[in-house]
């Protein structure tokens, strides 16, 4: 019998791309606070003549995050309310804006919203400014996004597996019953090659 030798060799060849499952890209409540807009507010692109108030938020590349804020009823507030936010890079560019495309706060849509993917990981603001000059508005500030410690698509390096050789001639017979009509048994060693004297089997 001859003796054959399997070497299993398994390479994942240049870097494998691992993407995020569901529960990772889930988001929470990263923050949540209730304030008023009631002083201008340097870093506010609206301009010095409107109320604002600069919220920073740790944002991770490729991270999705909802920000959005509440005004009016929903917050037990008569106004008056209406705001206006931005969302600065960490370098202080403006990356978006938003007036009314928050949900309805039970007396109009004054309430504003963005939704937005970060690019790269940083310090972010969100600057919650008020809609019209000179006048203070309350507000609720809400940003969910990833959880703490979540990141976007990850490379590894090369990785070979190679296990020990095996040597397939040394299984162990199998009694395994062979219908020929003799009602005979007969027992077959599993191999990759069988030779017997005036017969040859190759099993595949």
């Amino acid at each position: 019998m001859r003796k054959r030798y399997l070497t299993v060799a398994v390479a994942l060849a240049g870097w494998v791309l691992f993407t995020p499952g569901a529960a990772q890209a889930q988001q929470v409540t990263l923050l949540d606070t209730t304030t008023t807009a009631s002083q201008a507010n340097s870093q506010n692109p609206r301009g010095s003549t409107y109320y604002a108030n600069a919220h920073t938020i740790a944002m991770t590349s490729g991270g999705a995050y909802d920000i959005q804020t509440w005004t009016g009823s929903t917050i037990g507030d008569t106004g008056p309310y209406d705001t206006y936010i931005y969302l600065l890079s960490p370098t202080g560019t403006v990356l978006a804006q938003d007036d009314d495309s928050g949900q309805s706060n039970g007396g109009g849509t004054f309430s504003s919203r963005i939704q937005y993917t970060a690019t790269a990981s940083g310090t972010y603001t969100v600057i919650v400014s008020t809609f019209s000059p000179q006048t203070a508005t309350k507000y609720r500030l809400t940003i969910k996004g990833p959880a703490a410690g979540a990141q976007g698509p990850v490379t590894i390096p090369n990785v070979r597996l190679t296990p020990a050789p095996r040597d397939l001639g040394a299984l162990p017979a199998v009694d395994v019953a062979l219908d020929l009509g003799l009602n005979r048994q007969a027992t077959l060693a599993v191999a990759p090659v069988v030779e017997t004297p005036g017969c040859f089997a190759r099993l595949v």
